[in-house]
Parts: structure tokens; C-alpha cells; sequence
């Protein structure tokens, strides 16, 4: 699938600064930094649903209560 976006000249510099040197083009660069940017955000909407509890006494560090 293909999709146009528009970025900044200086965002475009940029981003060709750090793909040059890795041997891909700025659109690959700019997929693989789409892709790792949506799955780390679906990372985040697991751990969303992970309850915000206290440990239990034997899952504390020592020192803490």
C-alpha cells in the first residue's frame, strides 16, 4: 500500500541525515519509524489494562511497606 504524507523540509532533512548512512531510502526510513511508533502504541493500550495495584508483602522491595 502506498500513502503520501506531507513533512516539513527540515523533518525531511532530517530523517535523510539518519537514513542515508543506514543504507535506506527516507520513505523506508519513515514506514519503519510508522511501524515502531504503532506498535509500541498498541504496546501501551495492553498495559492500559493492567490494574494499578500495590504488590502484595512478598512482592516489595525490602525497605518498603
Amino acid at each position: 500500500m502506498k500513502v503520501a504524507v506531507e513533512v516539513s523540509e527540515q523533518l525531511y532533512d532530517r530523517a535523510s541525515r539518519i537514513a542515508g548512512p543506514q543504507q535506506v531510502t527516507v520513505e523506508e526510513f519513515f514506514a519503519d519509524i510508522c511501524e515502531l511508533y504503532v506498535r509500541d502504541w498498541e504496546r501501551l493500550k495492553v498495559l492500559d489494562q493492567v490494574p494499578d495495584v500495590e504488590p502484595d508483602e512478598c512482592g516489595r522491595l525490602p525497605g518498603q511497606s
